[in-house]
């Protein structure tokens, strides 16, 4: 199985992979209807702001068939801003692929809610940030509190009508502007429909901290990124880079409308990436000095391995609501 041998190549540091990653992110889209103050794409993104074909999305599940199990169809974007989100779910989900999306539920209306159980999307995560409308405005910024309370629990209430079994988290970043509202969160979202509340650790910005909190936030810099062995993105023009938080494709390895994916999973860019990680040199490269994105300690990426990457999104939002309880 993939996920054994992923695993291997990561225990190893090996440089060059031995199968596909488990599962992708592929940006559906670049355009966003907000401007979230801690989202790279709000605050560095300097690329075309332009929505994925369905020609490049089809060449992506092409590729990926019977060899990727989860695809993440988001990006620096808002998924429901590119009107073909719902063909592009369909393609995966008649290929054999489980989909998820993460979504500010800014634009979600009756409509798309009916869309979007009706593709077949298997999992969706709704990005929402404090628990009072100064806090959610002050970071969603362009989003309005009611409106987007509104939108969900219809969204919910069509999920429980229809019977479907979409899996449904209600995520909200750890960050100076929320850390006092989390219990709050909890209280407000647990209703019926949602089936997991996501307290997830801030990935850039804890520079905002104080040096003792950021010691606490910071992942140590001496350990390789897990995500460089497992899970690569895709942006909209087919551009593939390493991971999601390579905002601008500064390390770009390659493009999916000219390569193999497997081939650009073992570029020469991303071995001497893996090869710099494995050496503890990780902050010597400009996308990821300043990176904070979450590591599975070692327990848990060997446990992830025996589970499938759908099984694991679904237990991924409790473990780390346990861990920030520990944590933060």
């Amino acid at each position: 199985m993939n996920n054994f041998k992923l695993l291997k190549d990561f225990l190893l540091k090996k440089e060059e992979m031995s199968c596909f990653p488990r599962r992708l992110v592929i940006e559906t889209t670049a355009k966003c209807n907000l401007r979230c103050k801690m989202c790279l794409g709000a605050t560095s993104l300097k690329r075309p702001r332009k929505d994925m074909s369905l020609k490049t999305f089809g060449n992506i599940i092409k590729q990926i068939k019977g060899k990727v199990e989860f695809v993440s169809l988001q990006g620096y974007g808002e998924p429901l801003l590119n009107h073909k989100i719902f063909d592009m779910i369909k393609i995966a989900n008649k290929s054999g692929i489980r989909t998820g999306i993460s979504t500010n539920a800014t634009v979600l209306n009756t409509d798309k809610s009916i869309k979007l159980i009706d593709s077949g999307l298997d999992h969706l995560t709704f990005a929402f940030d404090g628990a009072t409308k100064k806090t959610y405005e002050d970071i969603r910024r362009g989003a309005k509190y009611e409106k987007v309370i509104n939108n969900i629990k219809n969204f919910l209430k069509i999920k429980q009508k229809l019977r479907s079994n979409i899996f449904v988290v209600i995520q909200c970043i750890f960050m100076k502007e929320t850390e006092g509202e989390i219990q709050k969160f909890k209280k407000m979202w647990h209703t019926p429909g949602v089936d997991a509340l996501r307290i997830r650790q801030i990935t850039h910005g804890i520079s905002q901290y104080d040096e003792k909190t950021q010691e606490k936030l910071r992942n140590s810099p001496g350990k390789p990124c897990y995500w460089l062995w497992v899970e690569p993105a895709v942006f909209w023009d087919g551009t593939v880079v390493s991971c999601c938080q390579d905002v601008n494709a500064k390390i770009t390895l390659g493009n999916i409308n000219k390569q193999n994916l497997l081939k650009i999973w073992n570029s020469p860019k991303i071995q001497k990436m893996r090869r710099m990680h494995s050496c503890g040199q990780r902050r010597k490269i400009s996308i990821c000095k300043d990176c904070n994105m979450y590591q599975p300690s070692l327990p848990l990426a060997m446990g992830s391995s025996f589970f499938n990457t759908f099984t694991l999104n679904k237990l991924v939002p409790k473990v780390e609501s346990f861990i920030s309880r520990i944590r933060y």
